[in-house]
């Protein structure tokens, strides 16, 4: 057994039976004898659904590597024994699952394919995480071609936050409380638009300032004629260490703000 590490499921395998390494964007349906090598960049909570074998656990979570990013869902026991290991910035060795389209309802990625993890997937805790793996791949969009995206579209962004409300409670339509944040997010595309933050997403935003954020995975809505909502593995970063975060800045002490259209009524 390898030192340092965990292995999943419960039986004897060694680090050799996972094999090389195969990069995201070379994933495809008609292969399922892989092995990635990926960082974990969002992870939601462990839930359970209804399908039509009746109820059942289910997590999802968000992986990268060098090449590319993909979504993973796991399923009934795989949901249960994943959820406790699976750590959002940690590197794993996963092995066994199958492929299929991605709803892109549900995916905050950019890959056309997305895992299906059951009772037999592998996965194996990299102790030696290689810090070139990428922490998340942001595809940022300037806000001002949001007003073309259909609703329904994801898109990654990144501006100066503003306008950002206390938190508060809503009933959602299943019945349930939720919480929300709301913020105006600008940038230097002279545009603006509001955000609703959902979840302890919304409980750890910043409360003040006007901070720099990058968003991962918005769902643009036509609330307000245009605005975009948190999902399930949006990720937010406040003021990360990247050039577009620079960029944003600048612009904004510069006093870009001035003269904002905004897409939101």
């Amino acid at each position: 057994r390898p030192p340092r590490s965990t292995l999943f499921p419960y039986t004897t395998l060694f680090r050799s039976s996972f094999g090389n390494p195969t990069p995201i964007e070379h994933l495809n349906p008609y292969n399922n004898r892989w092995t990635i090598k990926a960082r974990v960049t969002s992870k939601s909570e462990l839930r359970t659904v209804n399908t039509a074998r009746g109820e059942t656990s289910l997590f999802s979570f968000d992986l990268c590597d060098e090449s590319g990013e993909i979504s993973a869902t796991c399923w009934r026991e795989a949901a249960d024994r994943l959820s406790r290991v699976i750590e959002t910035g940690k590197v794993y060795l996963i092995s066994r699952g199958s492929l299929k389209i991605a709803n892109k309802k549900f995916s905050s990625n950019n890959n056309q394919y997305e895992m299906s993890l059951g009772f037999d997937t592998a996965v194996q805790l990299c102790a030696d995480e290689p810090a070139s793996l990428p922490t998340i791949r942001y595809n940022f969009v300037p806000i001002s071609e949001i007003a073309n995206k259909p609703t329904e579209a994801t898109v990654d962004i990144i501006g100066v936050a503003t306008n950002i409300s206390p938190t508060s409670k809503i009933m959602t339509k299943a019945g349930r409380e939720a919480t929300k944040r709301t913020c105006v997010l600008s940038d230097d595309s002279g545009n603006s638009i509001e955000v609703t933050i959902w979840g302890g997403q919304a409980d750890a935003f910043p409360e003040g300032g006007e901070p720099v954020i990058a968003m991962k995975g918005l769902r643009v809505t036509e609330w307000n004629q245009k605005s975009l909502n948190t999902m399930r593995n949006s990720v937010i970063e406040v003021a990360p260490a990247i050039d577009a975060t620079a960029r944003v800045q600048s612009w904004w002490a510069g006093g870009g703000g001035a003269s904002i259209t905004s897409l939101s009524v």
